[in-house]
């Protein structure tokens, strides 16, 4: 995997962390689980998501604004924006994705169909030896 899909699924992770974050279904677990007042539940989640915005805010300096804006775009539009090929399937759409866009060593590659962000797994990740 190339620096540059590492970067794209770790801020991809950071956006998902981010959201459920945002969930009151988080709020309530915190409480419960931390035996925290309202408050402090609140003042945790947000410095929790203070944490999260910078590190997001990191990775997207380290990346090209091309492929930020593209990652922004796809999130907004599938809720994700990086996902496997498994046996030359892209997992966002389900399209057959040639084995010429495979074997491009080094570069960020997209689905030809959706045009996600696709990486190729390690062998016991599903993919087929």
């Amino acid at each position: 995997m190339t620096k540059t899909l590492e970067l794209l699924v770790n801020l991809q992770d950071l956006v998902n962390m981010e959201e459920e974050i945002k969930s009151d279904n988080y709020l309530t677990i915190m409480k419960e689980m931390l035996n925290l007042s309202d408050e402090e539940a609140e003042k945790r989640r947000q410095e929790t998501l203070k944490v999260i915005k910078e590190k997001k805010r990191v990775i997207e300096s380290q990346l090209p604004s091309d492929i930020v804006r593209m990652f922004k775009r796809l999130m907004k539009r599938y809720g994700r924006a990086v996902v496997p090929v498994v046996n030359e399937i892209c997992l966002n759409c389900s399209s057959h994705i040639p084995t010429s866009y495979l074997t491009q060593p080094g570069e960020v590659i997209r689905c030809p169909n959706c045009g996600i962000f696709l990486y190729m797994p390690l062998p016991e990740q599903g993919q087929k030896k």
